[in-house]
């Protein structure tokens, strides 16, 4: 049997003691990365989500827009039928000079104002909005706007010389603007994701509608501990499209 001397039997005791120190204090690092490891995964998987649902109702609410601009882009038939034009606004007598034509056009008339209600309608219907504009998804914290609606005619003397009478409605009020003559006029929203600006070479309506997205829809709980201007995110979208029309 083997006597350990008090010196020795301390020395050892105090090692035991400082191992036993050194895996505690070990265990406590781990446990605090594994923390903080957790949280991050946590927070960059809410940011991926969040991310995710911002881009997926934007694709949505942009290609509803789209659709529903489409609907409001019907040119004026009996015009069309009469002197060849494709435009919206009934502008030209089918006397003289078209581009004097506007002149003594009455504006707004029932074509641009019809135009309007269509996208209204079509807006209300297509994103499922209540009559104050309320979106029913919870992912749209507030009602959606139509900020800017545009009507840009295109009149062709078929001598090569076009000009573009534009009509732009915002806040409840028509104003009109007379390009020059073979003027080049560009109109914002086009390619994908309305991003794009094109040159008008045909009748084109355009629109521009706002909203906010609520950040965190499906997180009540944690929403509760955000402030209220950090819930949200302001959304603005436009888009244009042209009417072309074929013959064969």
């Amino acid at each position: 049997m083997v006597q350990l001397i008090p010196d020795e039997s301390a020395r050892r005791s105090g090692q035991m003691g400082a191992e036993m120190e050194g895996k505690r204090k070990g265990g406590a690092s781990v446990y605090v990365v594994s923390v903080f490891v957790l949280i991050l995964s946590i927070i960059v998987w809410l940011y991926t989500f969040q991310t995710r649902t911002i881009n997926a109702v934007r694709d949505e609410l942009d290609s509803r827009l789209l659709v529903s601009l489409l609907g409001a882009a019907t040119i004026n038939v009996e015009e069309y039928g009469r002197t060849g034009q494709r435009v919206i606004h009934a502008a030209y007598t089918g006397e003289g000079d078209i581009f004097g034509a506007e002149e003594n056009a009455s504006y707004p008339d029932a074509c641009l104002e019809g135009a309007l209600k269509r996208l209204n309608n079509l807006l209300q219907t297509n994103l499922k909005l209540d009559g104050g504009g309320q979106g029913s998804r919870p992912v749209i914290a507030s009602p959606v706007t139509l900020e800017e609606f545009k009507v840009l005619n295109v009149y062709d003397s078929g001598e090569g010389e076009q000009q573009v009478y534009e009509f732009i409605w915002n806040n409840g009020v028509w104003n009109e603007v007379t390009h020059g003559i073979n003027e080049a006029v560009y109109v914002p929203g086009a390619g994908d994701r309305g991003h794009a600006t094109a040159l008008v070479e045909d009748t084109t309506v355009y629109a521009k509608i706002s909203f906010a997205i609520e950040l965190y829809p499906f997180f009540p709980g944690l929403a509760e501990h955000i402030p209220e201007e950090a819930r949200t995110l302001s959304v603005s979208m436009e888009r244009s499209v042209s009417i072309r029309t074929s013959t064969g």
